[in-house]
């Protein structure tokens, strides 16, 4: 496995935190397609960079988005069987994975939505701290708490028990999300506008009323 300097991730990070995830990418991105060397700590850092360009440039280039998800499950995927220990990667496949489930039909949507959650409990066994992985359990809690009867039917015809959550699960998560990281908290946050999340968190959650 190569080595990687702790400037050079500091770097990389600046870049992200910066919204430059083009350069990221390319910074990262081995053109041969060979990652079987590569850290821990890159390959992550990567699907990083391929979630913001799908959710950037990949929304009015449907070739390149389908070009990046690809990539990015494919380099998670390799990353999780060779680092299965490493919570940063297992969160990060499981993001892949939900945004696989976006492009997919019902059925393919509810086995995803079981094996994203199976890699997300997996990195919180490990990593009970970090906060992207606290707010993608959150989110989906929440996605699972909010699915109606319909929806939760038509679940069960194709598996015996359905997925299941709560708001009150939900909303755990996203506050020790938000506890968790000052950066998070004061620069990520204010980006967000007033979402369903306080909509229907604050209506449904137990702890709440």
């Amino acid at each position: 496995m190569n080595m990687i300097s702790d400037s050079y991730l500091s770097q990389i990070d600046e870049l992200y935190n910066a919204e430059r995830h083009q350069e990221v990418y390319d910074k990262l991105r081995r053109p041969d397609g060979n990652y079987s060397e590569v850290s821990p700590q890159i390959l992550w850092r990567l699907a990083r960079a391929i979630r913001y360009l799908i959710f950037t440039k990949g929304k009015e280039d449907k070739p390149a988005r389908k070009k990046w998800l690809e990539e990015g499950l494919s380099v998670m995927k390799m990353a999780v069987e060779k680092y299965p220990d490493d919570s940063y990667c297992n969160t990060w496949y499981g993001v892949m994975l939900s945004l696989e489930s976006v492009e997919r039909g019902k059925k393919r949507r509810i086995e995803l939505t079981y094996m994203i959650r199976e890699y997300f409990d997996k990195a919180y066994e490990i990593d009970s701290k970090y906060f992207v992985l606290l707010h993608c359990l959150g989110t989906w809690c929440f996605e699972i708490a909010r699915l109606n009867k319909l929806e939760r039917e038509i679940a069960s015809v194709f598996f015996a028990k359905p997925p299941e959550s709560s708001y009150d699960e939900a909303l755990r998560y996203f506050l020790e999300s938000y506890h968790g990281e000052l950066f998070f908290q004061w620069i990520m946050l204010p980006k967000f506008s007033k979402s369903r999340f306080d909509l229907y968190i604050c209506t449904n959650c137990t702890v709440l009323r």
